[in-house]
């Protein structure tokens, strides 16, 4: 099928593909967020946590060695796409934690 280029600018558009380890890549599937989601709730009202002893930790690395992202063209539905990266190269990394009281710790950089 040839598509002209209004209906292939209605069904496609970039995105900029994220690496991640292809071990990670199970994880990122809706089906398995959504179970987490459901038993990790459960947990929350089971064990009566509050919501201010609830913190989210992120890091995010610079790594050595790795190119970043491409844009490539993907059909709409799609929002995001990986792709799989080496996993011997040197990163330095940022954490951050914060509550869903609102709470925040100071970001820590870890270089090796």
């Amino acid at each position: 099928m040839v598509y002209g280029a209004t209906k292939l600018k209605a069904d496609f558009h970039f995105i900029t593909t994220k690496p991640i380890a292809q071990h990670r890549t199970k994880a990122q599937r809706e089906p398995t967020v959504i179970k987490w989601f459901e038993k990790y709730t459960a947990m929350i009202q089971e064990r009566g946590i509050n919501h201010k002893s609830i913190w989210n930790m992120d890091e995010t690395g610079f790594r050595v060695g790795i190119p970043g992202g491409e844009r490539v063209l993907v059909p709409r539905a799609v929002k995001q796409l990986y792709t799989t990266s080496p996993e011997n190269r040197t990163s330095i990394t940022i954490m951050e934690a914060i509550s869903a009281g609102g709470k925040h710790i100071p970001p820590v950089l870890v270089v090796p």
